[in-house]
């Protein structure tokens, strides 16, 4: 692997120093505990796609709703279950939203009108829009990256298998996977990764592979610790921690992976293979045997939980301290907090967040949601400015209950998008917006939906006319 790129990059994140933090004016910055609305929004019932509701506790930011029964025959939409995969085209005019089963549905939206609408598109597996071009998904069907390219209509697309991982130079010829890892593409050029597994589900894999035109495959195996370029051996990774994967090939810089070891074996043996409390992330230098444990190592609780993934390192815990990819066993300074019993957090970095540049998005929910609010940033869609500040500005509720058994709808997982550039625009998000049949139940008749909605974070000239004149959508 070419490695020319990486003192450019980090120098790329120091000048992000010059950069003034985005400002979101209609947006919370006090620390107050805001109650949800009572009664909540209706949205419609099963058929309210297009419906929005504005929070007068948040200045009037708008939630639209984006996907309703009849995008997918009844049954929930959500968006991915981490905020690292492009859910929105380079323009903002569609949308990859998925069902809990793994199928992916198009549907278009107009960031200045807020009008959504149906496409024909529909994929049996998870699909990506490009971050470089509006035309362009892409998708990893089995072991083979796939290029669909749409036509300008979005009636049909043209299918081209940009490289398939399956064969001498990469994880084999014969290799079948029985699971893959979330998918991630960075950088440009692009570089396409993910983690496998051909001997179980999630918690079982080992293995983790970065793909890009300019410089082949490169797979580290995290049970040997073994890495390999266009498969010939580089060496021995420089830890001696070995550890089965609950996720792998994750970041926002091309150059590294981050990976997330199970906690537990299968059989129930610890997750790590020689070494205790490895049970936190470690980051692979892509191509290199270089994979640094993220903390000193035992002390795990900096980077418990879900990492903010940025471009020149990463954000951990409540406390979001700052670890560099080379070197994440040197944390900086906290560039923020969020409070005790605020709940579980997932984070976004699709809209370019980095030290000193776009903020990062924080989606918060707390499983099985109380009735009453008692602190701050309670089942909030978030931003942390990353100038050290410690500023977050609050965009409104998610109204999620936390009671769907479906992951990403039960977590409230979301991610942030820009239209006509920066700041970002709008966050998408999950919910299933109290659990009392709001949009509708699932073909038992008695389990509550979740939808995809889109949050505002920044309002335009049009929308703001439209509400002044009482031209919004249904309440």
């Amino acid at each position: 692997m070419k490695f020319s790129g990486l003192i450019a990059l980090l120098f790329l994140s120091s000048a992000c120093l010059s950069q003034s933090v985005p400002q979101y004016p209609l947006a919370r910055v006090d620390r107050n505990v805001a109650q949800l609305p009572s009664p909540l929004p209706s949205w419609g019932g099963a058929n309210g796609a297009g419906a929005k509701w504005c929070n007068p506790e948040f200045n009037g930011i708008c939630i639209i709703r984006i996907t309703d029964a009849n995008t997918n025959r009844g049954s929930s939409l959500t968006t991915a279950d981490t905020g690292d995969a492009q859910l929105v085209t380079k323009d903002s005019k569609h949308i990859a939203v998925r069902t809990p089963g793994g199928a992916s549905i198009i549907r278009t939206f107009d960031p200045v009108t807020q009008a959504v609408g149906d496409t024909p598109l529909r994929f049996g597996y998870i699909v990506q829009p490009s971050e470089t071009d509006s035309q362009v998904l892409y998708g990893l069907r089995k072991t083979a990256i796939h290029k669909l390219t749409a036509n300008a209509a979005w009636t049909a697309v043209t299918d081209e298998i940009v490289y398939d991982y399956a064969n001498d130079k990469c994880l084999g010829a014969d290799y079948v996977p029985t699971w893959h890892g979330v998918f991630t593409i960075t950088g440009d050029p692009q570089v396409f990764r993910t983690a496998f597994s051909n001997s179980g589900h999630q918690g079982s894999g080992n293995l983790v592979v970065a793909y890009s035109e300019q410089n082949g495959c490169s797979v580290l195996d995290t049970v040997a610790g073994t890495v390999t370029n266009n498969g010939v051996l580089v060496g021995s990774v420089d830890t001696p921690d070995r550890f089965r994967l609950h996720s792998g090939g994750i970041g926002r810089n091309p150059l590294y992976a981050s990976t997330d070891p199970t906690l537990h074996q299968p059989d129930g043996s610890d997750g790590c293979l020689t070494a205790k409390k490895c049970a936190t992330q470690y980051f692979w230098q892509i191509g290199t045997t270089h994979l640094a444990l993220c903390g000193p190592p035992g002390a795990t609780w900096y980077c418990d939980g879900h990492l903010g993934e940025l471009v020149s390192g990463a954000l951990s815990g409540h406390n979001y301290r700052f670890h560099g990819w080379y070197d994440p066993t040197q944390p900086l300074t906290s560039m923020g907090s969020l409070p005790e019993g605020g709940g579980d957090t997932h984070q976004s970095a699709t809209n370019g967040a980095d030290i000193n540049g776009q903020p990062l998005f924080i989606f918060s929910q707390i499983v099985n949601s109380p009735s009453t609010y008692t602190v701050w940033g309670v089942n909030e869609i978030m931003a942390m400015a990353l100038d050290g500040s410690g500023t977050v500005i609050r965009f409104g509720q998610n109204l999620n209950s936390g009671k769907s058994s479906n992951f990403v709808c039960q977590n409230a997982i979301g991610t942030a998008f820009q239209s006509d550039g920066a700041p970002a625009s709008y966050a998408l998000f999950t919910s299933d917006m109290g659990g009392t049949g709001q949009l509708g139940y699932e073909a038992d008749g008695a389990t509550p939906r979740c939808d995809v909605f889109a949050i505002e974070t920044t309002k335009n000239e049009i929308t703001v006319a439209r509400e002044r004149t009482g031209l919004q959508a249904s309440q």
